[in-house]
Parts: C-alpha cells; sequence; structure tokens
C-alpha cells in the first residue's frame, strides 16, 4: 500500500488485535454464562424452580392429579404454592401433589438457560397446615379437592391432622377431611 508508514501498519495490527480480543472475549463470557446454568440445574430443586416462577409471577399449567389448572404463580410456602387463575378464586396447592409444572410463556433463549434454577428456600415460612389454621379462624368458605372429591363448604374446625368443613348450601351436612389427602384448596 502506497504511503502506508510503519505507524499505520501498527495501527492496523492493534486494530486487528482489539478486534480478536473483543472477540475471545465474548467467546468467554458465553462459556461462563453456559457453566453458570449448567451449575445452577445441577443443583435445582422442585421448590427452587417453583420459587423462581413465582418471583416473575410466571404463567402456568399446573397439573393436580388428573386436573389441569392454569394461572400466575404468586407465591411459596414451605409445602404449597399459590395460583392465581385468570378467573376465579386464588389455590393452595400442595407441592407434593403435583405432577407436572409448564410456563405458558414463549422461551425464546438459548437452550442452556431453560434449565430450572438453583436450591432456594421459600420466602413465605409457613406451611399448607398452619395456612388453613388460620382460615380456620376466620371461618372461610373453601372448595377442597382430595383426589378425585371436591368438598365445599365452610372452614369449622382444624385438628392435627384433619380439616372440617359445613356445607354451605342445604343440608348443612359436616365433611371432615384428613390433611394428607387433600390435593389443593380454592378460596371461595
Amino acid at each position: 500500500m502506497d504511503g502506508e508508514t510503519a505507524a499505520d501498519r501498527l495501527i492496523a495490527s492493534f486494530e486487528r488485535w482489539a478486534a480478536s480480543e473483543r472477540g475471545a472475549e465474548q467467546a468467554a463470557a458465553r462459556s461462563r454464562t453456559t457453566s453458570l446454568a449448567r451449575q445452577a440445574a445441577a443443583t435445582a430443586t422442585w421448590v427452587g424452580v417453583l420459587i423462581d416462577l413465582a418471583e416473575q409471577a410466571s404463567a402456568v399449567a399446573v397439573t393436580v392429579g388428573s386436573t389441569r389448572l392454569t394461572g400466575r404463580l404468586v407465591g411459596v410456602g414451605l409445602d404449597f404454592c399459590v395460583l392465581e387463575p385468570d378467573r376465579g378464586c386464588p389455590a393452595l396447592i400442595r407441592v407434593d401433589a403435583i405432577s407436572t409444572l409448564s410456563p405458558l410463556s414463549p422461551v425464546s433463549a438459548p437452550t442452556a438457560s431453560l434449565a430450572p434454577g438453583g436450591q432456594r428456600e421459600p420466602a413465605l415460612a409457613l406451611g399448607l397446615p398452619s395456612v388453613l389454621e388460620g382460615l380456620t379462624a376466620e371461618r372461610a368458605a373453601l372448595a377442597v379437592h382430595a383426589g378425585a372429591i371436591l368438598v365445599e363448604g365452610e372452614m369449622v374446625a382444624f385438628g392435627e391432622d384433619v380439616l372440617t368443613l359445613r356445607a354451605i348450601t342445604s343440608p348443612r351436612r359436616v365433611t371432615h377431611i384428613p390433611l394428607d389427602a387433600i390435593t389443593y384448596c380454592e378460596l371461595r
């Protein structure tokens, strides 16, 4: 190249070197991101995944037994999560009763970011029995799902391992439900 000085060639070399360094830094950053995502996935817990989704108020589909519930996941306790449906009443779902959970929003991120998050503890340090006991004091109306059985009524008593409801409609029959049988409750 005519008129190109040694200094021009040196500056051109520096520009090539800087471009090469930027490319190497970007590749290293992508590698670190992928590695961190793999590490988070390797230490993921079921409750941690629920917490991650609840913090984003993610729209999800939850399968409990043969029932599919949809809504925004808005909270996680020690052994339950709270699902707010588009229509209807909030549901308190036992974490161990959920057979599948799928986010409803489309995913456009790289595959590595689809992996679940890490180990987390719920900020809501309450278990479902404590919540139900509190709702009993308020005589809350619930629809309690115990497997394939639905019982609707007003909460009238809460014991160590049993919930008692009184039907809202006539006849005002009383039903006792063992806590272990409850898969989810809908507040009315």
